[in-house]
């Protein structure tokens, strides 16, 4: 349970550090104990390997992300948001 906790946090934190470079990370994909998410305006992504030592490969967030912020009136936009398809926490 202990590893789970920590585990959510990791990735709650990686969305906000992303969200810091003008990233907006997608839901994330795992499989067993590896997690991928990928930026929704850019072609960056994370990877994350939880294991006695996190692994943390951060592709792409280093620099600002080369997209436009999402546009609040644009109900595209608005309908992925509404659905969960990004973080903004």
């Amino acid at each position: 349970m202990r590893h789970e906790l920590q585990r959510g946090e990791r990735l709650r934190q990686l969305g906000v550090d992303a969200g810091k470079s003008g990233h907006e990370l997608g839901p994330w994909l795992r499989q067993d104990g590896e997690s991928v998410t990928f930026c929704t305006r850019c072609d960056a992504h994370v990877y994350v390997r939880s294991s006695e030592e996190w692994i943390v490969d951060e592709s792409g967030l280093s620099q600002r992300s080369r997209a436009p912020p999402a546009d609040p009136t644009n109900p595209i936009s608005t309908a992925h948001r509404a659905h969960g398809n990004s973080r903004s926490a």
